[in-house]
Parts: C-alpha cells; structure tokens; sequence
C-alpha cells in the first residue's frame, strides 16, 4: 500500500540562509496499516538538497487537531534548525551516538599506535599523540586499555536501545545511569572498582565527548561521579631492610656472585645469567627510582649519561617516559657504577659491546631474538617472592611488595638528604608534589635513616672480582683488604679497582 500525502497540511521552512538546502516543510503522511488495516496521519519533515536527494524525519506526533499541528511545527522547526546547524558546523544530518564515537576514536589511537611502532622500529622516536591531550603517545598498551574500558562499560550499556540516543542528548540523568550500571552489574567477580579504575573509565568516556567535540559536535563534557581516592591507603609497601637484604642474598646464592653458595653447582650457566640480570634490574630500580615496568619503554643504552664531578666520581642520568607522561631526568646514585660496569662487561662476554638496550635478551629463544629488549621481569619476582614468603598471605595486590616498590626506598633516601627539595625529587622521579606529600612522607625515614645510609656504605667498602671469561663478577672482598691486594696482583683486569695504599 502506497502511503499517501495530505496536499492541505503543509508547513514551510525558510532556507534562504542555508545553500545545501533548496527546501524544507513539513506535512502529513498517512502511515503503513497497522495489522487491524487501520491508519493514522503523522507529521514528517522533509528537507530537499541538490541532485536529487533529500533528507526525510518523522517528527511522531499525530494529526488529530489545531493543537497537533501546532505541537507537529514546533517540534519540526526544532528539528531543522537541529539539522541546518549542524550543516553550518561541517556535519551531516546522521547524529551519532556515543558508541559511534568511541568506536571513531579507537579507529584513530589504532592508526597511530601502528604508525608509532613503525617509527619505533625503523629507529626513530615515536610522534603520534592522543590529540585530545597532546602528552600521551600512542603505544599498544594504552590503545588496548582504551578499548578495555570501552568494550566492558562503554559499549554494553550506550548500545541499549534506551540509551542508544544522539550524543548531544545524552543528559545528566543517562550518565548517572551508567554509573549506577557499571558498578553493580560490569563488575562480573562480585567486586569492586578501585578508585584509580573508575577514574580511567570516567577519563575514557570523556575522551569520547571530547572527540565528538573535536569532530564538530556542540557538547558538553558531562560531570561524571568520582570516587575519592585516599593515595597513602592504597599506596605499595616499601621494602624494608631486612626484606631488600634477603632478596639480594637470594640472588647472589644463585647468580654466581657468592662462591660458597650451596646453590652454585646445581644451577645451570643459563639460570645463572638471569639471576644475574635480574640482580643488576633491581640494583637499577633501587639507585634511580624509576618505575619497576620497562615493557613498553625498555630503556636505551642512549637514554643514560655518565658524567664525573669535580672530585672525578661518576654521576649517571636517566631519560625516562613513564606512564605516558613527558619525559624526565632520573638521577641515579653514584653506586650504580658497579651495576653499568657488572652489565657493559657481561655483554661484552657475550659478543655484544654495542647494545641498544640497558637489558637484552642474549640469546635466541623464540619468539625473542638476541638483542632484543627484556620486557619484564615478572616471573623472575614472582617465583623469588614464592621462596622466600614475602608476600605470604597477603591477598590485596596494593599490599604486595612489587619491584614498584623499591621505589619507595630510593625517595625515602633522597627526602633525608641535606637541603632536600620535594618539588625536585617529585620532578626527577617523575611524579606530582601531591604523591610526594600523601604517600612518600608516610615513609619513615628518620626511623631508617642509619639502616638506608649503611647501604651506602656497603657499596663503597665491597670490590667486584670478575671472571676471566664469563663477564660476570664471581666474589666480593673488602676494598683495601689482603684478598683485594690479591687479586690486584693476579689479574688487575678482573678487579674493579684498584687498592689503595
């Protein structure tokens, strides 16, 4: 059956003031038969363009009387200045919905995260940015936490049919709806969201407001609950003393620095290296406090700086971007000597003095290649913490002792200094003044102060011995000690330094 048009009821619009449009009106259309074969009439709007085409609303209101069609032009002439506007501003008549742009957004952080890594592999620095905040370079870890949050709290609830509206008419009581969705029914475990979760959901969604401004749209970001975050409470545990020690002890019982290890005959030569690489990995967290991740940004050998002060004894600086944020300068203790030297003459031992990374794979062991970068040292940690019960018992992960937190240990040390500055120290480890002043003040560093500068201490009265072919060290002795002269006289070339005196 055709639908008809009633020529009578027919109101214009003007469009002198719009070129795409040649014109508008609306009218009434007697509708499809319903299944009893009845119809009604309805108010359409109707806007004609060049070529042909033409755009066409159903404004659904009845015609019934005067009132109907005054209500029918009321809502029509909304509807066109809706869409002339939107014109105005460069888009189409189509209004999209949140998921339309969420999935427009994830198509371009994909293109330049892909470009990213092309770059990265060629050689070159990445360059491509969220370009809603100008400071986050695309990489896969972040595209993929993007698209996380939108396929578990974004897509599942803006796709109902109820909430599937335009995104300029979302309104406050649709976010307050989502809200009250994702914590009571996204949570599938029966948990609940971390404060710092549900403020990189919130961030995601107006990520996507944001784009949709960027694209044209007249929105407003929408005021999405917080939940507060208490930092001290949720911070990682420091390592303490006694812990730091074992862990170490741990590992030169299996790394081949202790020689009367009863573990040293019964741990193969490749075991050995990784403890030893470990070893050096957190030698190099606990001197420069930097993050405990290096997957996504392993560090270059470029990134670091050895300088000498006025005294000649060596200074190292570390180029670091971390969480995505811009880069910064990490400056390390001067003990990490040992540690550039324990890893430049391990290398060498493998026929690689011209790495391109601080830490790489030294062998191949598909997928890896050699020379390719240690992304992590995860189950290295796990399996140490495993033996020696350092986390036992412990089921909440902010609880847990993590490489992350050896950092603690490295502010704590910087913050007893003379003339400590905390706005320095937050500018060199890469974080805010706020995270300083919650967390990091919690550390007690005037009740560790003899313990942290006794590891100082330890580092300068201890004396590397090398081996001749494994380039790696296989004792320590006392600096200045009968042992160290010793050595010196056996083979100067496989001790660190020289003895004094």
């Amino acid at each position: 059956m055709v639908q008809k048009r009633n020529p009578q009821l027919h109101h214009a619009l003007d469009t002198s003031d719009i070129n795409e449009f040649l014109s508008a009106y609306l009218f009434v259309k007697t509708a499809k038969p319903r299944q009893d074969g009845t119809t009604k009439p309805f108010w359409y709007l109707r806007i004609t363009k060049p070529n042909d085409s033409r755009i066409e609303r159903g404004l659904r209101v009845e015609h019934v009387d005067d009132a109907s069609t005054k209500e029918a032009i009321e809502i029509g002439e909304q509807l066109f200045e809706r869409i002339k506007n939107r014109y105005q501003l460069g888009l189409t008549e189509d209004e999209k919905n949140i998921v339309s742009y969420a999935k427009d957004f994830l198509a371009d952080a994909k293109k330049g995260m892909l470009e990213n890594e092309k770059l990265i592999e060629a050689g070159y620095e990445p360059i491509h940015r969220n370009k809603l905040t100008g400071n986050m370079l695309w990489n896969r870890k972040n595209w993929r936490q993007q698209e996380h949050h939108f396929l578990l709290v974004l897509e599942p609830f803006f796709s109902k049919e109820n909430h599937r509206k335009p995104i300029s008419r979302i309104h406050p009581k649709d976010i307050a709806e989502w809200d009250t969705w994702r914590k009571l029914e996204a949570k599938k475990d029966g948990g609940v969201w971390s404060p710092s979760t549900i403020q990189k959901q919130n961030t995601h969604l107006r990520f996507v407001f944001k784009w949709a401004q960027l694209q044209g749209e007249s929105v407003a970001i929408p005021n999405i609950p917080e939940m507060p975050k208490n930092l001290a409470m949720r911070r990682r545990p420091e390592v303490d003393d006694d812990t730091l020690q074992a862990i170490y002890s741990y590992l030169r019982d299996r790394n081949g620095m202790n020689p009367e290890s009863v573990y040293a005959s019964s741990i193969p030569d490749w075991k050995e290296d990784n403890y030893y690489i470990f070893y050096c990995y957190l030698e190099t967290l606990e001197h420069f406090g930097i993050r405990g991740g290096v997957g996504d940004n392993p560090i270059k050998m470029q990134d670091i700086k050895r300088e000498t002060d006025e005294h000649g004894k060596p200074r190292f600086f570390m180029r670091r971007v971390e969480k995505n944020r811009d880069p910064y300068e990490a400056a390390g203790y001067r003990y990490w000597e040992k540690t550039w030297n324990r890893l430049n003459r391990f290398y060498k031992a493998k026929d690689m003095p011209n790495r391109t990374y601080l830490f790489e794979h030294w062998k191949d062991k598909p997928p890896r290649k050699k020379g390719d970068p240690i992304k992590g040292f995860r189950k290295a940690w796990n399996t140490m913490a495993d033996e020696l019960g350092f986390n036992y018992g412990v089921t909440e992960a902010n609880k847990k002792i993590v490489p992350y937190s050896i950092r603690h240990r490295y502010i704590g040390r910087r913050l007893m200094e003379s003339g400590a500055n905390p706005l320095i120290i937050a500018k060199s480890v890469g974080t805010s003044l706020q995270m300083i002043d919650k967390i990091y003040l919690h550390y007690e560093v005037r009740k560790n102060y003899d313990k942290l500068v006794q590891t100082d201490i330890d580092y300068e009265k201890r004396i590397d011995i090398y081996g001749s072919s494994s380039g790696k060290v296989v004792k320590r002795v006392d600096r200045n000690s009968p042992e160290h002269f010793e050595e010196w006289k056996a083979n100067k070339e496989n001790v660190e330094a020289a003895p004094e005196g």
